[in-house]
């Protein structure tokens, strides 16, 4: 496995850690103050941020790839 296979899925595991706490912490809130913090609710949005604009990023270095397989 290469060096940059192993960082893209420690980053990708810490990714999905830092979200099931996240919503653990959600979850915990709304069952005891029947609603969500800002900041609980802006870490949310940064969540959603980072996971749409890596997804777009690598797409985009993804595309690059499949041209120069074609020719």
């Amino acid at each position: 496995m290469a060096a940059d296979d192993i960082v893209l899925l420690s980053a990708r595991n810490s990714f999905l850690v830092l979200i099931l706490l996240l919503l653990g912490i959600s979850t915990y809130q709304f069952y005891t103050i029947q609603g969500v913090t800002t900041p609980v609710a802006a870490m949310w949005v940064a969540a959603a941020g980072v996971f749409y604009l890596s997804k777009w990023y690598y797409n985009r270095a993804d595309d690059g790839a499949d041209e120069t397989e074609k020719d």
